[in-house]
């Protein structure tokens, strides 16, 4: 689970009876957390614009990209290929991003 303190939470349990097994702590309040197709890693987007890689089994996280901090006026993605994408806001700031 993520927070708006910026903690992603790893809890075991069932019910009303729940522990903290591990936690991390990002950059930013947690605003999108996202499960790959393996339930092998988990993509965590923060307030402060930054994503990270996380490790389910322990929590290790590592920045895998800054992104932006004001809207996103248009996404494009490279044809036959989901995981390369550019960004643009208003202001003109272009990103670049691969998943």
């Amino acid at each position: 689970m993520g927070s708006g303190d910026g903690k992603v939470k790893k809890l075991v349990g069932s019910g009303t009876k729940w522990m903290l097994e591990a936690e991390v702590q990002l950059d930013g309040a947690v605003m999108s957390l996202s499960v790959d197709h393996l339930n092998k890693e988990l993509l965590a987007g923060t307030s402060a614009g930054k994503i990270y890689r996380i490790f389910p089994s322990d929590l290790s996280a590592t920045l895998h990209t800054e992104g932006h901090t004001s809207a996103i006026n248009d996404l494009s993605l490279l044809k036959g290929n989901n995981e390369i994408f550019a960004t643009i806001t208003k202001k003109g700031k272009l990103l670049l991003g691969l998943c």
